[in-house]
């Protein structure tokens, strides 16, 4: 424990070391092969710095969809499987002797349990030994990064750290996982092409999770199939992955929308080809939660429908980005504009960031690149919003969906589909939740009016520094 703790101080301190002596990228590729090389929560320690720089050469060696099966490389612990499930043990009919997955936080057993195959996940030793020690030294690392990444980022580094220690803690916790599995089981249930396996709760604990086993073909043993092998395996599996997957984003953001969780993590690990064009979803660990501005992401959904349409107005996209990211600014807009005796006000700041944004994104050299790569968001974080150039702050509870979401695109472009399938899912999700998009007046106070004005003077006073030439547009509009 001693060596561990001394290795992770030492990454931190020559982190710090590099970036005072003008190497930052020395620094990331210190900081990149030593946490890499801990796995787990380390690695997305180093994802939530990508985040926060907008560093696209923080490659934490796991980018690669080809590697994101959370079973794939970890080697086995040894774990008393009598001992952890004390009085439970003599209700399986048969337990496996040896594990056949493992992951950076559980190993997998093969079981039967009333008469049903079933497989067990047990939260491994070393992670029930660790996992409150690499929490701390993680906060300690997180004042480095907070301190020398993206000083300009619309991540508040520490709020979103927060965050992460906070799944985390949830995502080790197999009640609370069975609890969302339970729940997404009902969630999902309308979806036919949706399979979500059965948990049993008599038998599993804080450090177990016995679920009914799925049989398919796991995503990421497809992946590894040349064309010609891979067309054979959907035959025989009699399933339209294609379809399949877009109904998983169509059910996913239909939900995100609605008030209720999702499924966090579609990463090919956790999917697996069934029979009768089914998919199956494991691992629940880390569900989404709703979105708090349920109308933002509807607008930015509409904003991507264009653009796959070729109807792409680049100022507009950023806007809605805008307002996705960062809802409580244009909260306090519309605010504005209702109690200032001016209803347009809220309208001329927007179409002052929208012609803004429009001039600098058609400008960019990046801008086709990305738009010929169908990478659209990037379009918004790192060209109109580049080093945070819009001066935003950005609302953490959208982070899970970020995550989610780049996980999602990059399995559909690493299979070869096109983006039909993605528009497709837009699609069916924005013609049926169009009452999402019409929002009521909120009531307004002399304390609700004072805090919209903290809000917006906050945003400009963030916007003289970072980008005095929007500044001055914005202020001729105040």
């Amino acid at each position: 424990m001693t060596r561990r703790v001394l290795f992770v101080l030492q990454t931190a301190l020559t982190f710090a070391f590099h970036h005072l002596l003008g190497n930052p990228q020395k620094a990331k590729q210190i900081i990149t092969r030593n946490f890499t090389d801990l796995g787990g929560l380390y690695i997305k320690f180093l994802q939530l710095m990508a985040l926060q720089s907008g560093a696209r050469d923080l490659n934490t060696g796991k980018e690669s969809i080809e590697s994101l099966d959370v079973f794939d490389a970890a080697p086995f612990e040894y774990i008393n499987l009598r001992a952890v499930l004390g009085r439970q043990y003599a209700n399986f009919d048969q337990i496996a002797d040896a594990p056949f997955a493992a992951g950076s936080f559980a190993q997998v057993y093969d079981a039967v349990y009333r008469n049903k195959p079933v497989i067990i996940k047990v939260l491994r030793p070393s992670v029930q030994q660790y996992l409150k020690l690499d929490l701390k030294l993680l906060s300690l690392t997180s004042w480095f990064a907070a301190r020398f990444v993206g000083g300009n980022s619309m991540v508040n580094f520490h709020e979103a750290f927060k965050e992460l220690r906070a799944r985390t803690l949830e995502e080790t916790d197999y009640v609370n996982e069975a609890a969302n599995a339970t729940e997404l089981k009902k969630l999902y249930a309308p979806y036919s092409k949706i399979f979500i396996p059965e948990t049993f709760l008599e038998v599993s604990s804080e450090s177990v999770l016995v679920q009914e086993k799925i049989h398919g073909v796991a995503l990421t043993s497809f992946m590894k199939l040349d064309q010609q092998q891979r067309n054979s395996c959907l035959q025989d599996q009699q399933t339209a992955l294609d379809a399949a997957l877009e109904e998983l984003a169509t059910a996913t953001l239909h939900l995100t929308l609605n008030g209720a969780i999702s499924h966090g993590d579609p990463h090919p690990g956790n999917i697996f080809i069934m029979t009768d064009n089914r998919i199956g979803l494991i691992d629940f660990g880390n569900s989404n939660q709703p979105v708090s501005h349920p109308e933002a992401l509807l607008g930015l959904m509409q904003q991507n429908i264009k653009f796959y349409q070729g109807n792409f107005v680049a100022g507009e996209y950023v806007v809605r980005a805008m307002r996705l990211f960062s809802p409580t600014l244009f909260e306090a807009f519309s605010s504005l504009a209702a109690t200032s005796g001016d209803s347009s006000f809220d309208q001329k700041v927007i179409a002052q960031l929208e012609q803004y944004n429009e001039n600098i994104v058609a400008s960019a050299e990046g801008t086709h690149s990305l738009m010929t790569q169908n990478k659209i968001l990037r379009i918004f974080t790192d060209i109109a919003n580049g080093d945070n150039q819009l001066a935003l702050e950005m609302d953490h509870s959208i982070i899970g969906l970020l995550r989610s979401t780049h996980i999602y695109m990059k399995l559909i472009d690493a299979l070869g589909f096109d983006k039909g399938v993605v528009e497709r899912a837009y699609q069916r999700v924005v013609d049926a939740n169009q009452q999402l998009l019409i929002v009521g007046s909120r009531p307004v106070s002399a304390e609700v009016i004072d805090y919209n004005i903290g809000v917006v003077c906050r945003w400009l006073d963030r916007l003289r520094y970072q980008n005095p030439s929007m500044y001055t547009k914005i202020i001729g509009v105040l």
